[in-house]
């Protein structure tokens, strides 16, 4: 006998597939808290980055380029 395989094969392939759903699960939970974290991170830098930004400048770089695109051929 080669390991814990039953010897019937269909089975051992439903055992390895449930095996690899549950590290899924584990691996997801365990992601989920880091996404999660992540996004905080992600969002709290924006908003020092805005704060930064915005006391510099009187509107953000895309305000800007939304801006002039807006106004191209009317000589403004």
């Amino acid at each position: 006998m080669n390991g814990i395989s039953t010897g019937r094969p269909r089975i051992d392939v439903v055992d390895a597939l449930r095996g690899f759903a549950v590290l899924a699960i584990v691996l997801v939970h365990n992601l989920e808290h880091f996404i999660l974290l992540a996004g905080v991170a992600v969002f709290i830098l924006q908003m020092l980055f805005c704060r930064w930004w915005l006391s510099r400048h009187r509107q953000g770089p895309l305000e800007y380029v939304w801006h002039k695109w807006t106004w191209i051929g009317t000589g403004r």
